[in-house]
């Protein structure tokens, strides 16, 4: 099955500032509720990669994934290009995401667009819930730069 995700969010930091936590798995591990694991590997295809495993309970379901995330930093601090492989919840995810860092101001405007491959034989609940999902990560990632826990 196909997977889409796109949206945008306000960071309320520089560009610079948030470009260091998002290519950061150290920060990323210890600002991102649910990260369980966060282990930096070597990925030839990537600048940098991490095995991680991430839990989030929603409502009463408990989400869980395991794979890989890498990060090409093809044009720092406004671009980047994230790299999501792996497993949970969900079944088996393979997902490219593009993102952008613009100035606003004093903060970060996050434009994000993703497409990739998700599970083909999943119930239709769980195929529905991969978007919200992935927002819902993104939205971590925001709240924990808005905690003022930004990289160094």
């Amino acid at each position: 099955m196909a997977v889409d995700v796109a949206g945008e969010v306000l960071a309320p930091a520089g560009v610079e500032e948030t470009y260091q936590a998002l290519t950061n798995p150290e920060w990323l591990a210890a600002s991102v509720p649910g990260i369980r694991e966060c282990e930096r590997i070597e990925v030839p295809s990537n600048d940098l990669a991490c095995r991680i495993v991430w839990e989030l309970g929603l409502s009463m379901m408990r989400v869980r994934f395991a794979g890989q995330v890498g990060w090409i930093t093809d044009a720092p601090p406004d671009r980047l290009i994230m790299t999501i492989a792996g497993a949970g919840t969900f079944g088996e995810l393979d997902l490219t995401v593009h993102v952008s860092l613009n100035a606003t101001g004093s903060a970060t405007r996050i434009i994000y667009q993703g497409q990739g491959q998700g599970p083909d034989q999943s119930p239709t609940w769980k195929s529905k819930a991969l978007e919200p999902v992935a927002h819902l990560m993104i939205q971590k990632l925001v709240e924990a730069l808005a905690k003022g826990a930004h990289a160094k």
